[in-house]
């Protein structure tokens, strides 16, 4: 799945997100950030048990494989995004590989990993990172003006009372 992909499967949800906000929502669930955001790993017949459920539909009483199921190996990696009144599911269809070989193993950690660097070297020079250098560089800057204007005015406070001890001594 691509990026477009994504997006029109939020579509089909009802609830539309952005890839980049879809890709927040789910590093956020690995990671157990977020109480709002959680993820399932389902079998097509767990997805199809569900779907009857919601639709209202009673479950088979009996625990027999539907012939469908069966032959479907597929896997659904459900994103679950919950707030105070709704939930959204957003399904990630996944290939089961009954028995995968070494070589496509050390294929697929390759290519992991090489996502991987390319996702922390793209978010490095990103926008979002120079975003943040400019924040925090502003905010230096303002803890610094912030400090000379404090100091300017303990400054003028001692005059200040500089000044009113010496009213006071020409009074007396």
């Amino acid at each position: 799945m691509d990026d477009i992909d994504i997006e029109e499967l939020t579509k089909k949800t009802g609830n539309f997100k952005r890839f980049y906000t879809f890709v927040n929502m789910l590093m956020s669930a690995l990671q157990h950030k977020s109480e709002s955001v959680f993820i399932d790993l389902l079998t097509y017949s767990d997805l199809e048990l569900y779907r009857k459920r919601k639709l209202g539909k009673s479950a088979p009483s009996t625990n027999l494989p539907d012939p469908v199921a069966a032959l479907n190996n597929k896997r659904y990696l459900i994103l679950t995004y919950a707030v105070e009144f709704d939930r959204v599911h957003y399904p990630l269809p996944l290939n089961f590989v009954e028995n995968p070989s070494p070589a496509m193993l050390q294929r697929t950690i390759r290519r992991l990993k090489q996502t991987l660097l390319e996702t922390r070297t793209s978010s490095i020079d990103g926008p979002a990172n120079k975003t943040l250098a400019s924040m925090q560089a502003e905010n230096a800057s303002l803890r610094l003006r912030i400090q000379q204007l404090q100091d300017t005015r303990e400054d003028n406070q001692d005059d200040l009372s500089s000044s009113v001890v010496h009213l006071k001594r020409q009074l007396q």
